[in-house]
């Protein structure tokens, strides 16, 4: 296959879900998709009969209809092991919404008091750990093979040379995103070299680079490494290029059969050197990394929300997170490839995402003020005070982005509303009773120790930034900021019921900037705000609330990144 490349190459010169109601808009603009309620699912734990008392009483309010409720018997505790959540909860789901006419239409679950909050990690069985252990073993063998690569042709340039991480370090995530980066300064020395050289030097120069992308990030990255300038009407070139591409879709789609039958599955191995050839040694080792940890059970609990999103895809990965193939993007994606993600070399399947809600509380008393609260509001328009805590921070990193983010919502809350606006631009958090009438509430960084300092009006919307405030909504002895929070008046926040990583939130200025449009719910302004699923994060509050419906703050062009979905896009799409 690698020389049937080359000899395409050679011949020119060569150089460096179902459709969902449309709602007129009520600021004048197009109309959208949004969220109804025959869309929505309502799932309680039928073990508990005040969780079902909740959804019900949730569906007469917002007139989801009756037999849209499902009743799965589950333990009436906040996690459930992984096996029960896949023999027991997902099973019934998919079931549930194959067995109704109009379960291909829904969009949303909502999930409500004492359904479990969490799916804890794998536990790691005998046979695992032993293929672990093998699978581990071809990891290094790969990265010998990268970092032989490296040191060769590629590392003896001026400018290219430079000490690759340790070998110690090959446990971690962030690896291989250091080796990546490494291997990325020398290509584009290798590069520039070849600008400057014509004659037999810039031959040898140009195979060295030719054999560097093929082998470490894949055949198919040759054509856009060296694109073809051909002549008009050079058919043996077009033709062979083009059978090359279709050989190339053919592997891919190849990969994902064997890598939907698991991680344990004897055909496993014979996807690797298919995924070294299509996407390179760089992606290889990166899936064989994880798979390591898949099977070793790292980093694999998730908000039992969060996998319900994926329901509709009965297998997935399990280690850290997948991309939502709904969000919209704005500027986390730069911060994506420096995370040590894996999410790039997983495919969450054909099925759509759905949107996933929760109506829970320390309470079940506050669930039925979030829904009425919700409904009132709705009606008559949320007003009060938006508070912005940001930090002063000034890096260029992922804390940076996330503060400067703050003060970009501040900025569009204080030049384009008429809202008023409170921002603290200060390491310190806001102190207590400071923030009176408020309305909506972002900040950080204050982990598991709620501050006090508000006042939050009816129909109010909040989230911290920080890590494990959604560990438990009913452990009393802690001051966890999502059960404050409800505790203090708010109708809808998110967060975390493990750690996250900073880079897994939502941004504030995408999240809250959705909201302020009033074109969308709660649930679609989730959904399109938050990066990754099979994670940690969680929405608690009605799917269904729209506090700016009524006197919209925004537009959708404040708010959608130029190259993100359109505002019209169905979810998933």
């Amino acid at each position: 296959m690698r020389g049937a490349l080359a000899a395409a190459l050679a011949l020119a010169s060569l150089g460096v879900h179902d459709a969902a109601a449309q709602v007129p808009s009520e600021n004048g603009s197009s109309p959208r998709h949004r969220l109804i309620p025959p869309e929505c699912v309502l799932i309680y734990n039928a073990n508990s009969s005040t969780s079902e008392d909740l959804a019900r009483y949730y569906a007469k309010r917002r007139g989801v209809p009756d037999d849209h409720l499902l009743g799965i018997r589950m333990p009436i505790r906040e996690s459930i092991g992984r096996e029960e959540y896949e023999e027991r909860i997902a099973p019934a789901v998919r079931r549930f919404l194959a067995d109704q006419v109009w379960g291909r239409s829904v969009r949303c679950l909502v999930t409500f008091y004492d359904v479990p909050l969490r799916v804890q990690r794998d536990k790691a069985t005998n046979a695992e750990l032993t293929r672990a252990g093998e699978v581990e073993q071809r990891f290094h063998e790969v990265c010998d093979q990268i970092e032989t690569l490296m040191a060769s042709e590629l590392g003896t340039l001026p400018g290219a040379a430079a000490a690759l991480p340790a070998r110690a370090k090959r446990d971690k995530p962030e690896y291989l995103s250091e080796l990546f980066k490494r291997y990325s300064v020398q290509r584009n020395v290798l590069r520039q070299r070849l600008r400057d050289v014509t004659d037999d030097e810039g031959m040898r120069l140009q195979a060295a680079l030719l054999e560097s992308v093929g082998r470490l990030e894949g055949e198919p990255a040759l054509l856009a490494t060296f694109r073809p300038q051909g002549q008009p009407g050079d058919d043996v070139r077009s033709a062979t290029v083009a059978e090359l591409l279709v050989q190339f879709d053919r592997m891919r789609k190849r990969i994902q059969e064997i890598l939907a039958k698991g991680v344990m599955s004897d055909e496993r191995p014979q996807a690797w050197p298919l995924i070294e050839r299509t996407e390179g040694l760089f992606r290889l080792a990166e899936r064989l990394a994880v798979d390591v940890r898949t099977l070793r059970g790292e980093e694999t609990s998730a908000a039992l929300d969060s996998e319900l999103a994926l329901v509709l895809t009965e297998s997935h990965e399990t280690y850290r997170w997948l991309p939502n193939p709904a969000f919209s993007g704005g500027d986390l994606n730069a911060h994506r490839s420096a995370s040590g993600s894996p999410a790039t070399t997983v495919d969450s399947g054909a099925s759509p995402a759905l949107m996933v809600a929760r109506l829970d509380a320390p309470s079940a008393g506050l669930v039925r003020r979030m829904i009425d609260d919700a409904i009132a509001v709705e009606a008559s328009g949320l007003s009060g005070t938006v508070y912005i805590d940001a930090r002063g921070i000034g890096t260029r990193d992922t804390y940076g982005l996330y503060d400067d983010d703050l003060r970009k919502l501040a900025d569009w809350v204080r030049s384009k509303t008429d809202l008023e606006l409170v921002l603290n631009n200060n390491p310190e958090l806001f102190g207590a009773g400071e923030c009176p009438k408020a309305a909506l509430y972002c900040g950080w960084y204050s982990v598991g120790e709620y501050v006090d300092a508000f006042d939050f009006v009816p129909g109010a919307v909040a989230f911290h930034i920080a890590s494990f405030e959604l560990r438990s909504l009913r452990n009393a002895d802690k001051r966890y900021w999502c059960p404050e929070l409800l505790r203090d008046g708010v109708v809808a926040t998110l967060g975390p019921t493990a750690e996250p990583y900073l880079h897994t939130f939502p941004l504030p200025s995408e999240f809250f900037g959705l909201l302020l449009t009033g074109e969308y719910t709660l649930a679609e302004c989730f959904q399109r705000a938050n990066p990754y699923l099979s994670w940690q994060m969680c929405l608690l509050g009605d799917p269904l609330y729209r506090p700016f419906a009524r006197s919209p703050k925004l537009k959708m062009a404040d708010v959608i990144p130029a190259g993100g979905p359109p505002p019209d896009a169905e979810p998933g799409q």
